[in-house]
């Protein structure tokens, strides 16, 4: 059982941020240009620390939720994020190619972004599609 955490925005990140979590062990990865069928002005990518099922672990010592939402944080600013937590148990062929579908497949929930930070990590559902305004 592996998860994926992948986020959708209006713009492209900041190579200063990006830079910034990498330094806490924080991997935000461009996949915009492998995405099949996805919208334009939006702009795709997934977020690890190696393995990304430590990041809806409970273990604070695992998680790095403080990071995440000070990542979320930064993100948010000006701009409404998607966000999903995927569970591939290999039941898709290329989750990187697919995610746009894969997305709008999933339930759905609109929060605002004060709730979604109180939620993450442990109160967010898997394979759910979060629209963070």
């Amino acid at each position: 059982m592996c998860y994926f955490m992948h986020i959708v925005i209006d713009r492209n990140i900041p190579d200063s941020i990006i830079g910034k979590f990498i330094d806490m062990n924080i991997y935000i990865r461009d996949i915009t240009q492998g995405v099949e069928h996805k919208h334009p002005e939006k702009y795709y990518y997934d977020i690890t620390n190696q393995c990304s099922c430590d990041f809806v672990s409970s273990d604070p010592k695992r998680n790095q939720a403080n990071e995440i939402k000070e990542l979320f944080q930064a993100l948010h600013l000006c701009t409404d994020i998607t966000f999903c937590i995927i569970l591939d148990n290999n039941k898709y062929t290329n989750l990187q190619l697919e995610i746009q579908d894969i997305i709008s497949s999933l339930p759905n929930e609109e929060l605002d972004f004060n709730t979604f930070m109180d939620l993450y990590p442990d109160q967010l559902e898997k394979d759910r599609a979060y629209l963070i305004r």
